[in-house]
């Protein structure tokens, strides 16, 4: 009988163990939570669409980030009224379209790419790409530059 009882006690011990440690998030857990990446449209223009970020961990660095984010589309905006301009000026039909995609999002790391498509007459348009790193963790846009900074990784 005294078994039983040893056996209840220690599968009710297990049970509030797991409970309490899987059931909730640890603190890290809940700080390392993937960022999210959101879709918007500048100015109601279907073709002008640019990334937000959000749940990054600190709404400081979010927010900076946003705002180079929103430089971008504002400084294709400009771009987008000038080859208008030039279409209605010269005659063809002027496209501009932005896009975007997220290249990594883990670990700390974020990396969104951004495209630009113009055509301003001729046999083709042109794109454009833009790349957005950050270090999450570092709280600082990354460059290609900081990260081959030697002829030896440059050569790799």
């Amino acid at each position: 009988m005294k078994w039983n009882n040893m056996l209840k006690a220690a599968g009710i011990a297990v049970l509030l163990f797991a409970v309490f440690a899987y059931a909730a998030p640890s603190s890290k857990a809940a700080q390392e939570k993937t960022p999210t990446v959101s879709s918007h449209t500048y100015k109601k223009i279907k073709e002008l669409k640019y990334p937000q970020v959000h749940h990054i961990g600190n709404a400081a660095f979010e927010k900076k980030i946003n705002q180079e984010l929103k430089a971008y589309i504002e400084q294709s905006y400009q771009e987008y009224l000038k080859n208008k301009k030039a279409g209605e000026q010269q005659g063809f039909k002027a496209e501009y379209q932005t896009s975007f995609s997220v290249k990594y999002n883990a670990a700390g790391k974020l990396s969104i790419q951004t495209l630009n498509y113009i055509y301003s007459g001729g046999a083709h348009g042109l794109t454009s790409v833009q790349s957005f790193n950050y270090d999450l963790k570092a709280q600082k846009r990354v460059t290609l530059n900081q990260i081959l900074n030697s002829k030896t990784k440059i050569s790799k």
